[in-house]
């Protein structure tokens, strides 16, 4: 993520010394009259003819030197070109970085916090959260702010012995005089006190998933991928990326120069503006191909694992290629480029009705040392005037990242931020005193006790069909 190219010439030409001003020659003679003798005009004229082919050899080589070394890098369409060869780049360095043992060791335990608030027409809240995890144990806190009242909660994840599933204790703080509020009188007796969710109740809910599912262990427990697994995928797309994207070569490349805009601050950045086109063909052919080295991941165990389906059918590979026959001769979208980094520093693609505030751009506010800020921006007009950004900045240096959330609709606005870092490892998660077990907690507010709690489990799971899952509720926001 390096400035890769320098935008100043390597010299800048100057004036040759004046050798022949007035006073500064000499002439010898022994002729008559003072007549110069032949050998003095020779001589003369040599010294002159150095001089000259000097100053004419600094004009040149200067000339040149600045039109290789800053006039044609420099040249907007020179500069689109280094932007995305500059910005494949990048990407790979940090996939290595994501990919490096040291970070996947330092990430075993992390630490995380943040806060939120949100205000509209006559109603506003905040909160804020943190907690720690290592490879065992976890403990969290939080709050969120309830009008009346604060409500708090404390929780922590105790690791089990004999049992992959953890003993998980959770604590509810600020609830008294909620509970004659919504009809329910015992919930006050919650109120700070620690309820046990013992790891048996959780591993019997695994199983009745399995029963319900015909799935089995990790399957039945929809695992998050794993670091190697995502690594590997963001590896395929980069190859892919090199190829199609982030290239110029008429052979594959997917964007297509259309014309140069102009200069433009954006984002309080000097940039370059671009309208760029897209070649049907290499898009169709980029998408066929993404599919294919998915296909060939270890991400791909994981999604045929959780959804019985290879990763190319849950990303719909084949839909973007069809999409490419949407495409009309004429349509464009829009690319800045960072003038100083010559990164690629976002990319936005606008409705035709109103594309000021009907569009959707993503891209990297880099400039230039550790911090790499990603973002993503959605506008839209439909109806109410939406605007929701997400930016995630990752630091190389210090392992930090951070989250920044915006929303904005009509009256209405939030938002949000986090910082997740690597921890230190070694979570005390120690079983909290006087704890009272779910079942009790639920007849403590009228809502029955295990029985009642497990059948309500098992008849949520009676209509459950592992190969067709509905896609507002598959996790990890991939959908069938």
């Amino acid at each position: 993520m390096q400035d890769y190219m320098d935008n100043k010439p390597p010299y800048t030409p100057e004036t040759p010394p004046q050798n022949g001003a007035p006073g500064n020659n000499v002439i010898y003679s022994s002729a008559p009259n003072g007549v110069v003798s032949n050998g003095a005009k020779q001589g003369l004229s040599r010294s002159r003819l150095f001089a000259i082919a000097g100053a004419a050899a600094i004009v040149v080589l200067g000339t040149a030197g600045y039109i290789v070394g800053f006039y044609l890098p420099n040249k907007p369409e020179n500069v689109f070109r280094s932007a995305l060869t500059n910005t494949g780049e990048g990407y790979q360095q940090l996939i290595d970085y994501v990919d490096s043992k040291e970070v996947v060791e330092k990430f075993k335990a992390s630490e995380g916090s943040g806060t939120f608030s949100v205000e509209g027409d006559g109603f506003s809240t905040d909160g804020s959260f943190k907690g720690e995890t290592d490879e065992k144990n976890s403990v969290f806190s939080g709050d969120i702010g309830l009008g009346t009242t604060r409500l708090k909660v404390e929780g922590i994840a105790k690791d089990a012995e004999n049992s992959e599933s953890p003993d998980i204790y959770l604590k509810l703080a600020g609830i008294k005089g909620l509970g004659v509020q919504y009809g329910m009188p015992g919930l006050d007796a919650l109120d700070e006190q620690w309820v046990a969710i013992d790891h048996s109740f959780i591993d019997n809910y695994m199983n009745q998933i399995e029963a319900a599912t015909g799935l089995e262990g990790d399957e039945a427990a929809m695992q998050a991928p794993t670091q190697e697994q995502i690594v590997d995928a963001a590896k395929a797309i980069g190859e892919t990326g090199d190829k199609y994207l982030f290239t110029t070569s008429q052979e594959t490349a997917v964007f297509k120069l259309e014309k140069y805009v102009g200069k433009e601050v954006v984002d309080g950045k000097d940039t370059l503006h671009y309208k760029v086109e897209a070649d049907k063909a290499h898009l169709k052919a980029f998408a066929k191909e993404l599919g294919e080295k998915l296909d060939k991941t270890k991400l791909n165990d994981w999604a045929k694992g959780n959804y019985d389906k290879p990763l190319s059918e849950l990303l719909d590979t084949e839909s973007m290629a069809k999409s490419a026959d949407n495409i009309k001769d004429g349509d464009t979208f829009d690319v800045w480029v960072n003038s100083e980094t010559k990164l690629v520093h976002k990319v936005r693609f606008s409705e035709k009705t109103d594309p000021a505030k009907n569009y959707f751009e993503m891209g990297l506010n880099y400039s230039g040392g550790d911090e790499k800020p990603f973002f993503v921006t959605l506008r839209t007009s439909d109806g109410s005037d939406v605007t929701a950004g997400f930016t995630v900045t990752l630091n190389t240096k210090t392992d930090v990242v951070k989250g920044d959330i915006t929303f904005k609709a009509d009256a209405s606005t939030g938002k949000a931020k986090f910082e997740v870092k690597p921890g230190t490892g070694n979570v005390k998660a120690e079983a909290p005193a006087d704890t009272i077990t779910l079942s009790e907690a639920f007849a403590l507010v009228g809502l029955g006790g295990y029985d009642v709690l497990t059948q309500g489990l098992t008849s949520g799971l009676s209509d459950y069909n592992a190969l067709e899952l509905d896609a507002e509720l598959a996790p990890y926001g991939i959908t069938q």
